[in-house]
């Protein structure tokens, strides 16, 4: 039986870097996707209520972020979308400028096939100093 993709998340606060990790489970046999480990996309913040409609098209955040492959030696090669060389585990770096509810997707391909992981997370508002 597969296992069904999650995302987790580093605590989300507005202005701070945080880490979303896709877990899309089994071996590690994701391939490149447009040149990436995994690509996020987030769209917010949304008003409280059901996150659909007009809301997500007019929120002032529509973000895409990468999850960069691991850095490579010298001489050495990037993998081709045919190589499954990456997870089950992405990672994605992303400062989410405003606080408030998103709505985000993780995406990476396995297989030649683009696994698609849903989530809604909520970011707090940047802690005074």
């Amino acid at each position: 039986m597969p296992i069904a993709p999650s995302l987790t998340a580093t605590e989300l606060i507005a202005g701070a870097p945080s880490t979303l990790t896709a877990h899309y489970g089994g071996p590690a046999d994701l391939q490149p996707w447009l040149g990436m480990a995994g690509h996020l996309i987030a769209v917010g913040p949304l008003p409280e209520g059901p996150p659909a409609g007009t809301s997500a098209v007019t929120a002032p955040v529509w973000a895409h972020a990468h999850a960069m492959p691991p850095m490579l030696g010298p001489g050495a090669q990037a993998p081709d979308e045919t190589v499954a060389a990456y997870g089950p585990d992405v990672a994605f770096t992303y400062t989410f400028p405003l606080p408030g509810r998103y709505l985000v997707w993780a995406q990476a391909e396995r297989g030649y096939s683009v696994m698609t992981v849903p989530a809604v997370v909520d970011v707090k508002a940047e802690v005074p100093q």
